[in-house]
């Protein structure tokens, strides 16, 4: 299973790859504009908030290439997913 941490050394490395494995380059980055930018240290910026990555997969009879049952969707939340319906 992915983890928080795996995800957050991935950005790190694709951060120094970025700037020529060079850390202090890492640090000057300014490129605002990437969405990577405020993981650059491989650190969650603001770890309180919850960002829906890496979060454990929802097994469904859906998902597992059953039929639908009702209860909970492929997308993990509860319900037909129709709406307004």
């Amino acid at each position: 299973m992915t983890t928080k941490a795996d995800i957050l050394r991935s950005i790190r490395e694709k951060c120094l790859d970025c700037c020529g494995d060079q850390r202090s380059e890492v640090a000057k980055c300014t490129v605002h504009r990437c969405a990577l930018h405020p993981f650059r240290y491989g650190r969650d910026p603001d770890p309180s908030q919850t960002r829906g990555f890496a979060r454990a997969r929802v097994y469904t009879a859906r998902s597992r290439g059953g039929g639908s049952s009702g209860g909970t969707t492929g997308d993990g939340f509860s319900g037909s997913g129709g709406g307004d319906q």
